[in-house]
């Protein structure tokens, strides 16, 4: 995945996570996972499902020009996080499977793919 300069910026100390204007930590928490697990696109590996904390992380994606995105999450809570990306506009393309690179250790995930 490309890196997004705000979130750089962020991560490097050269900006406050509370000035960005960004709405969730979980924005800044996912990107860097991506990065560190070399993950083409933005994926969301762990996230609450509530409408609420949806909705903050589709406002980040607006404002970060971000329209496509894997939710890898495997919690109870998958179901109502699908059902509030569909709700703020987001639709599923299918089931995806990513390299998932964690401690060194490579292996095959699946994961929901949307696109907006």
């Amino acid at each position: 995945m490309k890196t997004i300069d705000l979130l750089e910026r962020i991560i490097n100390g050269e900006e406050k996570l509370s000035e960005s204007g960004l709405k969730s930590y979980i924005t800044l928490r996912e990107y860097r996972r991506t990065i560190e697990r070399e993950k083409k696109l933005f994926d969301l590996s762990d996230v609450w499902g509530d409408e609420e904390s949806i909705k903050a992380i589709v406002e980040d994606f607006d404002a970060l020009g971000i329209d496509h995105f894997t939710l890898s999450d495997n919690s109870t809570a998958l179901m109502e996080a699908m059902a509030n990306f569909q709700k703020y506009g987001f639709r599923i393309v299918g089931i995806t499977q990513l390299k998932e690179k964690l401690w060194g250790i490579e292996e095959i995930i699946n994961a929901v793919e949307f696109v907006r």
